[in-house]
């Protein structure tokens, strides 16, 4: 949301609804429908924030498999393999310069 505020702001207006790529199903049937359970009780309306902007249409989750998922480059450590192919997606390493290695 800040991004977008941030393009809008800069006059770069965005497409919406604003795809957010999701590694967890759970999250994603969580943004679509409350189903009252026990493992979910505990969550405070307050705290359901990403549902409330799904229904406005502010956001559209999209299921993407956690070994193509860049963000994760960011949010957890990874073997050497996927975080060089991760670089590489963000254009920070080049694959094809391998005497970067050393």
């Amino acid at each position: 949301m800040w991004l977008s505020s941030f393009f809008n702001q800069a006059s770069l207006p965005q497409n919406r609804p604003v795809s957010l790529f999701i590694d967890n199903n759970g999250a994603i049937d969580m943004t679509k429908t409350y189903r009252g359970h026990k493992h979910t009780k505990h969550i405070d309306i307050r705290h359901h924030f990403v549902k409330e902007k799904v229904e406005m249409g502010e956001f559209t989750p999209i299921y993407i498999p956690s070994e193509d998922n860049i963000a994760d480059l960011l949010t957890k450590p990874l073997p050497r393999d996927a975080t060089r192919n991760f670089t590489a997606d963000l254009g920070l390493w080049d694959l094809g310069n391998e005497s970067q290695m050393k």
